[in-house]
């Protein structure tokens, strides 16, 4: 195994140390890539196998297939490029006799072997068994995704848009499952135009605390929801907390404020304060204690009234962000109040995320960055903003409505910055309203209609869009399937209403918006983009037996899809893969029903792929048409 260079170091030390390595090592040279030197634990671990001569696949008969096409890979691109190839913790299967095959793990690397004039003589394979660090690992990973599961599913999915208030909220988990605890956050609009904004705090860790968290916070929002205010809301806490051994000692911080007036109400109950930043100036300061106690100690529920503005952000976090490694308290306190106004006073940025968002992102990653965190963190921030204004449109009911009303929708809703899926709920369900009116209202009419429509976020944080035209819709023609579109529609949006007379018809949705809301574990992702314009051109790609599809499933890509299918009618099977498609209107749907029909009756195998999350996926799932989730294997 010679380099060439032999006049460097001992070379009976260099072999020793080769032959007492713990990790299995082999030399496989030439063409056929055969054995030419084995150290003491490759010829323990192979046994008879380990013969001069064989093949690095003879040798390794006894792992799977998948570990044997694995090794192929990684010596052909070891001696093609003269690099190694490493592949750490490989999962393979080791068959002994007639047993029941053995789960191991495996760090594997391949290395190039020159010959004294440079070229790739063959591979060094190195191999260490990390079996017993890799189960160590998976066990910790299972037990955190137990905890990570539960939170999930207690902790809110989304924030709510409401009127005059931007919400953002991040909760950090804990490294580890056993420090995984009871932190909580929440946002709910209330009956009179208020805000709720409430941050929790539960004794202990594990799956019981987290399950105290959700009991706390399912008591709050129903209180707050009923109109119950925040002294009665604290009060039916510190009661159930009695109920509840888990939740005793628990902390909670409620902040109700009214962006209309400014009145702030607030209850620290044993809670870190509420910070507030001016987003002009960045100042900032920590609102006073209330005396409150924790929750089932001493029963104390005071409250403290204070003011905002516009233009004010409210920052409530769990003490998690403040008791950090190498740092007190008081140490964090000043840092928080510091990141925070330089987050809430950066000049913004049109389009770019908004002080609520920054000050919620760097609050965590900022302070945990140098210092690490032990506990879980929870940090909920509120923008007091102006109200966005109603749209209004009045325009023709003619061809270039639909993208017109899309257009100006998504500008409007971009400015509330809504989660990607209500885009795509509410963006569809415009669509085929819009469609509905131009197709169908003005039939009969000589001249091109009218269509108005009206969108405003309520106080309860439904947006309501109002659809109105002053024609007469044309019955349905003879063996047209008509009234998909609005079915499609209810299932959709949380509400519609439809209401027609012979002046007109006036159609009316309501949908309630949210923001997304963001669990880290670790590390720290920054907001989802926006989902691509509903009307980009469609386009179609061809491979083997896959139709790729993107953009809008208009008319004209509908005829494109059928050409593109009539040529492959006596194919065994097609894969339509609608991942990029973003727009899939009930003239879409309804075609592909029947496409799914008539593939069926003439035996071919049409599968739908949509990914989850996709426009395609959200559709298809409302409208029951079979489609698969991950890529089809042919």
């Amino acid at each position: 195994m010679s380099s060439g260079r032999q006049d460097s170091g001992d070379l009976s030390g260099a072999l020793d140390a080769y032959e007492a390595a713990p990790a299995i090592m082999l030399a496989l040279e030439g063409e056929e890539m055969v054995l030419a030197s084995a150290n003491e634990a490759a010829r323990a671990a192979f046994g008879d196998r380990c013969e001069y001569g064989r093949s690095a696949r003879e040798i390794a008969s006894d792992v799977d297939s998948r570990t044997r096409e694995l090794m192929d890979e990684m010596v052909g691109t070891a001696v093609a490029t003269g690099r190694s190839v490493t592949t750490p913790a490989h999962r393979m299967e080791v068959w002994e006799d007639d047993q029941e095959p053995v789960e191991v793990f495996w760090d594997l690397t391949v290395s190039p072997w020159f010959a004294e004039d440079g070229s790739v003589r063959g591979v060094l394979a190195h191999g260490v068994d990390v079996t017993e660090q890799a189960r160590s690992l998976r066990v910790a990973a299972d037990a955190l995704h137990d905890v990570m599961a539960m939170q999930d599913a207690l902790l809110p999915e989304w924030l709510p848009v409401l009127p005059g208030v931007e919400i953002a909220g991040r909760y950090l988990l804990a490294h580890r499952a056993t420090e995984a605890g009871g932190d909580w956050y929440d946002a709910v609009g209330l009956p009179d135009g208020g805000v709720a904004l409430v941050v929790g705090d539960v004794p202990g860790h594990g799956i019981a605390s987290s399950a105290a968290m959700g009991q706390l916070r399912a008591v709050a929002e129903e209180r707050l929801t009923s109109g119950a205010g925040l002294e009665s809301t604290m009060r039916a806490l510190d009661s159930f907390a009695h109920l509840v051994p888990e939740a005793s000692a628990a902390t909670v911080c409620v902040v109700v404020v009214h962006p209309a007036t400014g009145r702030l109400e607030y209850c620290t109950a044993g809670h870190p304060p509420p910070l507030v930043v001016r987003t002009d100036d960045g100042r900032a300061r920590f609102l006073p204690h209330t005396g409150a106690s924790p929750l089932a100690t001493t029963g104390v529920m005071t409250m403290s009234v204070d003011h905002v503005e516009c233009g004010d952000v409210v920052v409530l976090y769990t003490d998690g962000l403040l008791a950090r490694p190498g740092r007190s308290p008081a140490m964090s306190t000043v840092e928080l109040g510091q990141v925070a106004s330089d987050a809430a006073s950066t000049p913004r940025v049109p389009g770019g995320r908004g002080p609520a968002d920054r000050v919620c992102e760097q609050a965590l990653e900022a302070m945990t960055r140098a210092t690490g965190y032990g506990d879980d963190v929870a940090v909920l921030v509120a923008e007091i903003i102006e109200s966005p204004p109603p749209l209004h449109l009045d325009l023709p009911a003619d061809d270039d409505a639909v993208p017109l009303v899309l257009d100006k929708l998504a500008t409007w809703l971009e400015t509330m910055r809504v989660r990607d899926l209500d885009h795509i709920v509410v963006q569809h369900a415009v669509d085929e309203l819009v469609t509905n009116v131009v197709e169908h209202a003005y039939a009969w009419a000589t001249d091109t209609g009218r269509l108005t429509v009206d969108a405003g976020l309520l106080d309860s944080g439904d947006l309501e869009v109002r659809f109105a035209d002053s024609g007469r819709w044309a019955p349905p023609r003879v063996g047209r399937d008509r009234g998909r579109g609005l079915t499609m529609v209810r299932q959709m949006i949380d509400r519609l209403v439809l209401q027609g007379a012979d002046d007109g018809t006036v159609v009316t949705i309501r949908h309630r918006l949210s923001r997304p809301a963001h669990m880290l574990t670790g590390a720290l992702t920054s907001a989802g983009t926006r989902a691509a314009s509903s009307e980009e051109p469609f386009r179609i790609s061809e491979d083997e037996e896959c139709l790729q599809l993107a953009g809008s499933m208009d008319r004209r890509g509908l005829a494109a899809l059928l050409q593109a299918l009539d040529e492959r009618a006596d194919a065994d099977r097609v894969v339509l893969d609608l991942r990029d498609v973003t727009r899939l209107p009930s003239s879409a749907v309804q075609v592909l029903h029947r496409l799914c029909r008539d593939a069926d009756d003439r035996g071919q195998d049409l599968v739908l792929f949509a990914p989850p999350g996709t426009t395609a996926q959200h559709v298809l799932e409302l409208v029951r048409l079979p489609y698969e989730l991950t890529a089809p294997v042919g």
